[in-house]
């Protein structure tokens, strides 16, 4: 088996995520959030590691259950076009707004 040691997450990595149940005594865990080994070696008979191996895909095999990542098209995409969108908002409120008020004042007049 060939993979890559990992140590443990209590939690997720960016400081959220559903934390793992406290078990009571003599209950055990079906489900894990995260591998907390802390948690699992009070499940176990002999003693754990602080580190555990995770599975990497043979080589050339991306099916299930080994998820794959997609390739990720780096485009400029429309940045240029939202741009140039909120530049003439900008100055439609910026040049458009005297121009309203001062037809408002002389509608009052």
């Amino acid at each position: 088996m060939t993979g890559i040691l990992r140590l443990p997450l209590l939690e997720g990595e960016m400081g959220g995520g559903v934390p793992d149940p406290t078990p009571a005594p003599g209950e055990t865990l079906a489900v894990w959030n995260y591998l907390n080994l802390d948690t699992l070696q009070a499940q176990m008979p002999y003693d754990l590691l602080p580190i555990y191996l995770q599975q990497v895909p043979p080589e050339g095999k991306l099916a299930l259950p080994y998820k794959a990542l997609p390739e990720l098209e780096l485009t400029d995409g429309p940045h240029l076009g939202y741009a140039l969108q909120w530049f003439f908002y900008a100055a439609l409120v910026f040049f458009g707004y005297p121009v309203y008020l001062r037809r408002q004042t002389s509608i009052k007049d």
